[in-house]
């Protein structure tokens, strides 16, 4: 568990981001903390009826919930469990959805500003821990265009791809 106040000055130096109605959401947001556990980014949105906070730290994405009058429901999503993050924005407000694993989970009413800063923040993680998947897969080495291409060809030879999905596959590749 973090100390409160180590908490609410990373909150601060994250700039002016609108924290209307998720106080209580801030309240619990230090004992969901690691020890060595940063906050890079947050932002609030509404899920349903209630309003959430998103918080992105250097190792996880939270999704706190502190239901109006009863119960609270906190969720924890892996970086490498998230398979994609969309967002849209309108005139005023946004929305984005995050996919861990196929469960989209979907928020509304962010501030657009607010929204932009925090997707900003989530891509650059998960880059950087799919970067970090990688380099472990490869033993810290980097892999060329062309022997990826090649370890795919090997796996239609094999029979484990179609020649269609070798070519998406391919395609993905080359357009990296």
């Amino acid at each position: 568990m973090r100390d409160k106040n180590e908490v609410k000055k990373e909150v601060a130096s994250l700039g002016k981001i609108s924290l209307w109605g998720v106080k209580k959401e801030l309240k619990t947001l230090y004992k969901m903390l690691d020890e060595d556990e940063r906050v890079m980014g947050l932002v609030r949105v509404f899920s349903s009826a209630t309003v959430v906070l998103l918080v992105a730290t250097d190792k996880r994405l939270l999704i706190l919930d502190n239901h109006t009058f009863y119960g609270t429901d906190h969720k924890e999503i892996s970086y490498l469990q998230t398979t994609s993050v969309d967002y849209n924005t309108r005139l005023f407000f946004g929305k984005i959805i995050i996919d861990d694993q196929g469960v989209k989970n979907t928020f509304d009413w962010a501030y657009k500003n607010d929204l932009r800063k925090f997707v900003k923040v989530l891509g650059l993680k998960l880059s950087e821990y799919r970067e970090r998947m990688v380099e472990r897969r490869t033993g810290g080495r980097k892999e060329s265009v062309a022997d990826e291409i090649e370890k795919l060809w090997n796996l239609v030879e094999k029979g484990a791809l179609t020649k269609q999905e070798y070519e998406r596959k391919k395609h993905k590749i080359l357009n990296r």
